[in-house]
C-alpha cells in the first residue's frame, strides 16, 4: 500500500505538486559513482569517486522526517557541507530526463556536458563541489515530496526550526 507523506488530514495546505506518492521501495541506498562515470551522452564525466546517500532521514524535534539525497567525495575525512533546501524535490532532476538541467543541455541553453545530472532543480551539482572537497545536501523540505509533515510556506517559522535542527543533526555526522 502506498501513502502520502505530506498534507494528511489537511487537504489544501499543500499545493498538490508537491504532495507525492511513496514509492513502491523507499529505503536508504548507498552507491559510489567511479571517477568518469557519465549518467548519460549529454551529462558529464564525474572528476572524482562519489558516494551518494538517497533517501537519508533527518529527524526533526516533533518527530518529523525529513527526506535528504547526500552527495559527498570518497574519503575517511570529514567535510565541510552544504545544505540546499528546496520545495522541487531532492532528486527531481537525476530522476528524471525533463528535468531543466537536461533540457537545458538538450536544447543547447546550457553546453552539452556542461553539469552531472546531480543537481536538483536550481540547486548546486554535487559532482562540481564533491571535486573540491564539500557534501552536498538536498532535503525535500516539511511536506514537500516524500518528507513528512505539512508545507506551510509563509511565516509560521517551521522552515527556520527545521533547517536548525537539519544543520544541527548533519554537523553530528562523523562524516562532517
Amino acid at each position: 500500500h502506498k501513502s502520502v507523506r505530506a498534507c494528511g488530514e489537511r487537504p489544501g495546505d499543500v499545493d498538490p505538486f508537491f504532495i507525492k506518492e511513496m514509492p513502491e521501495t523507499f529505503e536508504v541506498s548507498e552507491t559510489v559513482y567511479p571517477k568518469g562515470y557519465q549518467e548519460n551522452d549529454i551529462t558529464c564525466k564525474l572528476p572524482c569517486d562519489m558516494k551518494v546517500l538517497k533517501n537519508y532521514a533527518l529527524p526533526m524535534r516533533d518527530g518529523v522526517k525529513l527526506y535528504c539525497d547526500i552527495f559527498m567525495p570518497v574519503t575517511d575525512e570529514p567535510l565541510p557541507a552544504v545544505l540546499c533546501w528546496t520545495p522541487f524535490g531532492k532528486s527531481y532532476e537525476y530522476d528524471h530526463e525533463d528535468g531543466a538541467g537536461y533540457m537545458m543541455m538538450k536544447d543547447g541553453t546550457l553546453p552539452k556536458n556542461y553539469i552531472s545530472g546531480f543537481s536538483t532543480f536550481e540547486g548546486l551539482d554535487p559532482a562540481w563541489w564533491a571535486d573540491k572537497g564539500y557534501i552536498i545536501i538536498n532535503v525535500d523540505i516539511r511536506g514537500g515530496y516524500y518528507s513528512e509533515g505539512y508545507a506551510e510556506y509563509f511565516g509560521n517559522g517551521q522552515d527556520s526550526d527545521d533547517i536548525y535542527d537539519a544543520v544541527e543533526y548533519i554537523a553530528r555526522q562523523p562524516w562532517c
